[in-house]
């Protein structure tokens, strides 16, 4: 049973990594974004619900990585 619980967690540890990082960037790029002052999307200032998504992200990458390490820490232990 602990085996099972193990990769579960592993997997979906991986996943809310894999889309926070993406989320990250696709923030942090911000290709939807165009100001007068600059010529790249990514040069033009963070809106703060730009911000709060972006840190919401890597909070949830935080998530993951401790999801993956426990889903680890099950394995090794059966």
């Amino acid at each position: 049973m602990q085996n099972g619980a193990g990769r579960w967690l592993r997997a979906a540890g991986i996943v809310l990594i894999i889309v926070a990082a993406v989320s990250a960037v696709i923030l942090f790029i911000q290709p939807w974004r165009s100001c007068d002052y600059e010529d790249t999307s990514a040069g033009c200032a963070v809106l703060p619900r730009d911000a709060a998504l972006m840190i919401i992200a890597l909070l949830i990458g935080a998530v993951g990585i401790v999801m993956t390490l426990a889903g680890v820490a099950l394995r090794r232990r059966t």
